[in-house]
């Protein structure tokens, strides 16, 4: 019997790249989200796309279409790719869906809570706090340092600072958002993408930017850096992780640390070959198909 996979996103490239995997391995296609028209959806891989609330206007009323949407359509997977996995991860009493629980998923979004835990797991980070604090005044007295919001992605909001300038209120695009100080690094700036299951990785990419848009890379190359695949994997085996994981870094002279992560998909999905991502992920008869079962 078809399977029926459910995207809840569809403009972004990296949805199309699981549109086709899907497809390719025999399931039924569909996309949800807010926008009518959107890249995904012209593919002959998808078999319908439906229109969805927008869940930054209104988280209750998002996940109620996307529940009824599941019901409606007898869908066997719901698969979050980008930042709207925040949301979809709380139908996972009603649904499958392939995603941390909202616990994790927030521990690990947050640029704080994510450097407190790396540092507990005996990582390599840089040294971070909260705007606020005393540790926070003693990084910027000490080291240039970078401001981000605890929520941010894409660079937004983010702002540079030399060393023993004032931490100035406000320096975000809003100013009642939490924010971190962080030591700015020096060296080459990476990410990585990756899946995951009960600690153990199944696959990861490593890569860099090649022409930038601001602080968004636009163009990427695909490295091989051992140190960084040895963080990923301590991390990944130290928390039990299972779903997909991805990181930033700067690795200064052999040495990686990681400076955020994003619990999602992130652009290294397009390094992965269509056949071995098949194999890997789509199949749900395989022992170790990553997925996390509804918890009621």
């Amino acid at each position: 019997m078809t399977k029926t996979v459910l995207l809840t996103i569809g403009r972004l490239p990296k949805a199309l790249d699981f549109a086709r995997s899907f497809y390719h391995a025999d399931w039924r296609v569909l996309v949800g989200e807010p926008f009518k028209s959107h890249l995904t959806g012209a593919s002959k891989c998808v078999a319908q796309s439906f229109v969805l609330p927008a869940p930054r206007a209104g988280k209750a009323a998002y996940l109620e279409a996307l529940g009824a949407l599941v019901d409606a359509q007898k869908v066997d997977l719901v698969l979050p790719l980008s930042e709207e996995t925040m949301h979809v991860a709380h139908l996972q009493t009603q649904a499958q869906i392939y995603a941390p629980s909202p616990n994790t998923l927030l521990e690990l979004h947050n640029k704080a809570s994510f450097i407190a835990l790396a540092q507990r797991l005996g990582l390599a980070v840089p040294e971070t706090a909260l705007i606020g604090t005393p540790k926070a005044t003693q990084i910027a007295a000490q080291h240039d340092y970078v401001i981000k919001p605890i929520y941010s992605c894409s660079g937004r909001g983010m702002s540079f600072h030399k060393q023993s300038s004032a931490i100035r209120a406000g320096t975000t695009s809003d100013p009642n958002e939490a924010a971190i100080v962080q030591q700015q690094l020096s060296g080459r700036q990476v990410s990585t993408f990756g899946i995951a299951h009960q600690g153990k990785m199944l696959a990861n990419v490593v890569y860099e930017g090649l022409i930038m848009s601001g602080s968004v890379a636009v163009a990427f190359t695909r490295i091989a850096l051992a140190e960084v695949d040895s963080w990923v994997e301590q991390f990944v085996a130290r928390t039990g992780h299972s779903g997909f994981i991805s990181f930033d870094f700067v690795d200064e002279h052999g040495i990686a640390r990681a400076i955020e992560c994003n619990p999602r998909v992130t652009s290294g999905v397009h390094f992965w070959k269509r056949r071995a991502w098949r194999k890997q992920f789509c199949n749900p008869i395989r022992p170790n198909w990553p997925t996390n079962q509804p918890t009621a």
